[in-house]
């Protein structure tokens, strides 16, 4: 009978797993809005109503800035296009070749060939990776057809969650074999864990997002706001994160001649803005886990490195149940009952 049920769960996980990632995404959602929830369930009286509305203000909550940022962006691209003179492309890139002469003279007599060979180089380089990328349109387009269908699971996901989510922990704290206690310890330090993580990913977002626009403010560019804006919201990928809008930044400023500020985009980007999450992030998750920050930081790592960008949240998640179990463990092996 074990077995069976062994299986029956593992075909089960298998065949979930494609969509695992959004579905416990959907469940952290539910977790940090079920107060708001809660709050909705004593003014209406019947529960899928309540869930419903939950669910409606959570995409709203989501919905409504992405929305925003992306007319703004809209706009700011088409009074930037209006504003660009014929030729203005081409003349750009002949500013950032001029600016490039003498470094790249430099280089190509460190290589032992002429200045202009690794400009032909270069630039045939760069053509390879548009066409790479112009190639890549079709995998973009399929992704975004599986992108809808994820989208509606977490929508359900999240509906159900908040419809039955007392339901679900009643029954997990009863049908779990460490006992109702070991239980309750093991799902409190779980959620803990959800809400400091989901406090990191805000923390990051806001210094993120303040510390671009103060970059594209110092550096002159148009709409500092919505550079800060896009910074914010690019935070949350993992790898690049906001160097998705930082490096367009420096690569305008560039594209207009102005070399230095572009340079000093780069330094900012690079020295500031992407590695401030390696402060931040890790102290919002210790205020919630009591071991060392390059602990925290390396799981947070290893977690993208294995679970994509929901490693974020599993790391921590993760390191806090071992330490729980760690615990649980010692006590037992002691005589006492887990504190």
């Amino acid at each position: 009978m074990i077995v069976l049920l062994t299986v029956a769960v593992g075909l089960c996980l298998l065949m979930v797993w494609p969509f695992a990632a959004t579905i416990i995404g959907a469940g952290v959602l539910a977790v940090v809005y079920y107060p708001l929830h809660e709050k909705l369930q004593g003014r209406v009286t019947k529960p899928g109503f309540a869930a419903l509305l939950s669910t409606i203000l959570v995409l709203v909550a989501f919905l409504v800035p992405l929305i925003l940022l992306v007319t703004t962006v809209t706009q700011e691209l088409r009074a930037a296009y209006s504003s660009l003179a014929p030729g203005a492309g081409e003349q750009g890139a002949n500013r950032i070749w001029a600016a490039m002469d003498r470094p790249l003279a430099l280089v190509a007599t460190w290589l032992g060939m002429q200045s202009s060979e690794l400009r032909s180089l270069l630039e045939a380089k760069l053509q390879q990776a548009g066409s790479a990328i112009l190639g890549k349109t079709g995998a973009l387009l399929g992704a975004a057809g599986g992108g809808v269908v994820k989208l509606i699971i977490g929508i359900g996901t999240l509906y159900c969650t908040f419809l039955y989510g007392s339901r679900l922990y009643r029954n997990a704290v009863a049908l779990s074999p460490l006992g109702a206690r070991r239980t309750v310890l093991l799902l409190t330090a779980v959620h803990e864990m959800v809400m400091a993580s989901f406090y990191g990913v805000i923390a990051v977002a806001t210094a993120q997002g303040l510390l671009c626009g103060l970059g594209a403010w110092i550096t002159g560019l148009p709409s500092p706001t919505l550079w800060g804006v896009a910074a914010a919201v690019f935070s949350v990928l993992p790898l690049f994160g906001s160097a998705l809008v930082w490096l367009p930044a420096a690569a305008v400023l560039f594209i207009q001649g102005s070399v230095g500020r572009g340079v000093f985009m780069l330094a900012w980007g690079a020295g500031l803005v992407g590695t401030i999450d390696n402060v931040i992030r890790p102290m919002v998750v210790m205020t919630k886990l009591p071991v060392h920050p390059l602990v925290v930081f390396v799981t947070m790592l290893g977690g993208v490195e294995a679970f994509g960008l929901m490693g974020i949240l599993f790391g921590p998640v993760i390191l806090a149940l071992t330490i729980a179990l760690f615990r649980m463990l010692r006590e037992e092996m002691s005589g006492g009952e887990p504190g």
